[in-house]
């Protein structure tokens, strides 16, 4: 009875149903492949970083309208090499439960998660400019924000002349008082050089009609405060003074750079959030050499997979004061940390060094000197030296072993004088023993000769 029903329908209304049906069924992209989760990995997969999650149904148009800007924002975050956010899908006509579960009340509903916990459902516009944006803001790289360094020069430490290396035996004088105010400076032609040749200012370089530019305006004016006698906080209007913009070479509002001194220019592009431009902040303005004690090495090993560590005499001021000149240009990252602590030479005592290049000449504090040694050694064509001779190995072998011995017997008293008398026993059986087997035999009563024959 059914197929005699449908066959008398309207042929027009048949294929009707068709397309209808046909357009309501969910379409998968081909070029990319987009990350659906489902009830059985949803807590596992998100339970490390950060997530970005659209809960969607196939039949709900907005969401197909909404899919194009979907794809084109997963195909950027992706492309990035350290985008420090995670995209991923939901379909909540095939697992209504798991929405149900994440609080979905509409299509497509977006929401954020960070290592597994709800953060805060997506309110904005649904366009790829406000998500990507959206997105920037909530990332957490790996690595932020150095992947985007762009250093326009490097400083070599040139080799000091009599007159520099007196002067270097001078304490590195502190630099000039930052941001004493906590206010934004407004710099123009006449004032910019002037600043950014001292080093150590954050400039953001707008537009008044910018969008994006009015949003960051008061986390700025926020950021100027909290960075207060700590690092100078500047801007540039744009519109006024577009040449000093096309000099920098300014692309796009707002951008943001900071300079360190001694012609290095960083373009910074991290999150814009407050304490992301803090966090950036202090680490530009952090001492870019820090005292280590030997007690924290291991410490500092485990938090950084990389780090310096200068190791020099108390007195030898001048090369301490080169390298700190010359490690502002790193933003602390990896670390500088010195020390003039004995035990890292006891430490290290059975290390080999290099002190010479590939050239022969002794190692200097330039780049063309150390490049050299490290390609040298790297390739074994330099000699290498021990920190100490074998004699004073063995001889610091044995006063370790020494003082092992010192201390065994102070935190352990009575262990010690039970060991001792247990030795002492041993050694008058030993002697008893040595004395019988040389006394004369008795026979009768009589010391009878051994060897003897009458």
């Amino acid at each position: 009875m059914r197929l005699f029903s449908l066959a008398r329908l309207p042929f027009s209304l048949l294929a009707s149903s068709v397309i209808l049906a046909s357009s309501a069924l969910p379409v998968e992209s081909s070029e990319t492949e987009l990350l659906v989760l489902t009830p059985d990995n949803f807590d596992a997969t998100i339970a490390d970083g950060v997530w970005f999650i659209e809960h969607f149904s196939p039949y709900c148009g907005h969401c197909r309208r909404f899919a194009p800007t979907w794809k084109q924002l997963v195909e950027e975050t992706e492309a990035k090499p350290d985008p420090g956010i995670h995209l991923a899908q939901v379909n909540c006509a095939v697992h209504g439960d798991l929405c149900n579960k994440n609080k979905v009340d509409g299509y497509p509903q977006m929401n954020l998660y960070r290592n597994g916990q709800f953060v805060e459902k997506y309110n904005q516009a649904r366009t790829i400019e406000l998500l990507t944006e959206y997105l920037n803001a909530h990332a957490e790289p790996r690595n932020p924000p150095a992947p985007a360094v762009t250093t326009t020069a490097v400083a070599e430490v040139p080799t000091p002349t009599a007159v520099e290396k007196d002067e270097a035996l001078e304490e590195a004088k502190p630099r000039e008082d930052m941001n004493p105010h906590g206010l934004v400076l407004s710099l123009d032609e006449n004032t910019f050089q002037a600043n950014v040749d001292k080093g150590g200012i954050f400039v953001k370089f707008f537009a008044p009609w910018c969008g994006h530019c009015k949003k960051l305006a008061p986390t700025w004016t926020q950021l100027a405060g909290e960075m207060r006698k700590k690092l100078n906080i500047a801007e540039v209007n744009c519109e006024e003074h577009s040449a000093l913009c096309r000099q920098e070479g300014v692309t796009g509002y707002p951008m943001l750079l900071y300079y360190g001194g001694r012609g290095t220019k960083t373009e910074y592009t991290g999150g814009r959030r407050l304490e992301q431009l803090k966090a950036f902040s202090e680490k530009v303005s952090g001492p870019g050499v820090q005292e280590l004690k030997f007690g924290d090495l291991n410490n500092r090993a485990a938090e950084q997979s990389v780090f310096y560590l200068l190791l020099h005499s108390p007195s030898d001021k001048a090369v301490y004061n080169q390298v700190v000149d010359a490690s502002h240009i790193l933003f602390g990252s990896p670390p500088l940390y010195t020390s003039t602590a004995n035990a890292f030479y006891d430490h290290y005592n059975s290390l080999v060094y290099y002190d010479t290049d590939q050239f022969g000449e002794p190692i200097k504090l330039t780049a063309a000197s150390l490049f050299s040694a490290i390609n040298g050694a790297a390739q074994g064509t330099i000699p290498y030296k021990h920190s100490e001779n074998v004699v004073e190995r063995l001889a610091r072998y044995l006063n370790q072993k020494l003082v092992s011995l010192e201390s065994f017997v102070v935190n352990n008293p009575w262990h010690t004088a039970f060991y001792a008398l247990v030795v002492l026993g041993l050694f008058g059986l030993l002697i008893r023993r040595l004395l019988a087997d040389t006394e004369p035999s008795r026979e009768g009563g009589y010391l009878r000769k051994e060897g003897r024959l009458d």
